[in-house]
């Protein structure tokens, strides 16, 4: 079986993966975000990239903290979270940032899910730096990022490898991710991993590729070198809210 580029998951069956996706406590995530930006809650605007559903921009929303701006380049994860006000969806392939975001109006900008991984380190730094410019003073920009070491196990204690759910028409799925060993390439710290998706009303499994890039807050910081305005974290954030996962942070200083 010809794996597929697993871009084709977000799209053909975005619906399957906002699904076998909630394996997290999106609310206590955003809120433990807002407590470290320290921002007065009911006035902030936060951006989410590579959104997906955008259920971290909807728990912004229903937990009262202000407005929401989501990006994804998929239409289909848009028409997911469609009628969620104030939440405001833009369909844009990042690294560049869509020019309805402006400069200076963002608190928070959040990239969830591992989702920085999808660039390489040039591109990463590139979106950091728009990223950078479109926080006000004072604001936080978070990343959820793998712990590298984990793939030296091919990923084998993680709790959510294998997930069952069910589609919006009843039917049965499950998802494992990622299916069989991970390959870790030389060069550049990447791995590259299948992901195997059943779903009852289609007649046989699906098979993706992932590629991701592993990116650390040292490679990022170092990525950054040079960006005014921008203060890293001394070192990756552990939080209960994000469990297994490390977080980059950096602060928007002037």
């Amino acid at each position: 079986m010809q794996p597929i580029d697993i871009n084709e998951l977000y799209g053909a069956f975005a619906d399957a993966y906002a699904r076998f996706s909630k394996d997290r406590d999106f609310t206590a995530q955003i809120r433990r975000i807002v407590e470290m930006h320290g921002g007065r809650a009911g006035s902030l605007h936060a951006l989410e990239l590579f959104a997906g559903p955008a259920e971290h921009s909807r728990a912004f929303v229903a937990e009262g903290f202000g407005a929401a701006t989501a990006i994804d380049s998929a239409p289909a994860m848009a028409e997911l979270a469609a009628g969620v006000a104030p939440l405001r969806y833009l369909i844009s392939r990042l690294p560049s940032l869509p020019e309805e975001v402006r400069a200076g109006s963002m608190d928070i900008v959040i990239a969830p899910r591992y989702s920085l991984g999808y660039l390489s380190n040039d591109e990463a730094a590139a979106l950091l730096q728009a990223c950078a410019n479109v926080l006000r003073p004072g604001g936080l920009f978070v990343a959820e990022l793998h712990d590298p070491r984990k793939f030296l196990n091919h990923l084998d204690d993680l709790d959510i490898k294998t997930r069952r759910f069910h589609t919006a028409s009843g039917a049965r799925g499950s998802v494992e991710w990622p299916f069989g060993p991970v390959r870790l390439r030389q060069e550049g710290w990447i791995a590259e991993m299948d992901v195997r998706l059943e779903v009852d009303d289609h007649p046989e499994p699906r098979i993706f590729t992932s590629v991701e890039h592993l990116h650390t807050q040292e490679s990022l910081r170092f990525a950054c070198r040079g960006m005014p305005h921008v203060a890293f974290a001394a070192a990756p954030l552990t939080v209960e809210e994000f469990p297994g996962s490390l977080l980059a942070v950096f602060r928007k200083i002037a």
